[in-house]
This record gives structure tokens, sequence and C-alpha cells, in this order.
């Protein structure tokens, strides 16, 4: 069986961005999924098996800052899915970026 060493999640605070997410229906979706219970679900499961769990600060702009070059990203909305950077013009999906800078967490 393949196991990860460690595991890099962001601490969100899912209270503070209901009223950003759009329709009433969706906020009560996501308040309905009970995503409080992830995290100790999954350092329940990782501590079994034996893996770090390392959790990145709730202000660090995972999204945000550009993976390669370190400069922040620039949105065309609020809620934009490709954003730009500004240094190169390279068009950049907001969740692989966060995730990249998230497995490179805390370098």
């Amino acid at each position: 069986m393949d196991t990860y060493g460690e595991v890099v999640i962001e601490d969100l605070h899912i209270a503070a961005m209901k009223p950003s997410m759009g329709r009433r229906t969706f906020r009560r979706s996501v308040s309905d999924a009970a995503l409080g219970m992830f995290r100790p679900q999954v350092a329940y499961k990782m501590a079994k098996m034996g893996t770090f769990l390392v959790v990145a600060d709730r202000w660090y702009p995972s999204s945000q800052i550009h993976h390669r070059c370190g400069c922040y990203l620039i949105a065309p909305t609020k809620m934009a899915k490709a954003l730009v950077c500004s240094a190169t013009s390279e068009l950049v999906d907001r969740d692989a970026n966060a995730a990249k800078n998230l497995r490179d967490w805390p370098d």
C-alpha cells in the first residue's frame, strides 16, 4: 500500500466564507455537508496510518501567490477560476496553483 509521509491541508474559516458563496441554497448545502468534521477525520486516519498532517496557516494566500515566480495573481472577477500572473501574464488555474503552493508549504 502506498502512503504519503505528509499531507498539507488549509485551515479555512468556512463560516466567514459563507456570505460570499452566492445563493442561499448553496450556502445551506455547504453548511449541511459538515465540513468541520473533515479535519478531525483526516487527522485520525492519518495517525492510524503513520502519516503526518500539516495544517497551513489560515491567512496563507495559497491561491493568490503564483507558484513559479511568487508574485500575486490578478483576478478579473472576485470568483474567477483563472488568474493572471502580474509578472509573466500567464493564465493560471486557481485550484491547481493552490495545490502546488500547499504541496511546497512552508518552503
